[in-house]
């Protein structure tokens, strides 16, 4: 099962928002997609990502900078 993930993308090109697709669906809703970025102990920029959803079966995920 999958519940609300939250993904941490190390060395994330500059300050870029991200794409994300479920299933091959675009998630716009900003009550129930978050991003952020934070610096990792080695000093680079890494991206954190979560979404709101809650599956019982396999998704799809595709996470990519936005331009």
């Amino acid at each position: 099962p999958v519940v609300n993930p939250c993904f941490v993308v190390k060395h994330w090109p500059k300050k870029t928002d991200a794409l994300v697709k479920i299933d091959g669906k675009v998630l716009k809703d900003a009550k129930r997609f978050r991003q952020g970025f934070m610096r990792c102990h080695s000093g680079h920029l890494a991206k954190v990502i979560w979404f709101e959803m809650t599956s019982e079966k396999p998704v799809s995920v595709e996470i990519e900078p936005a331009d």
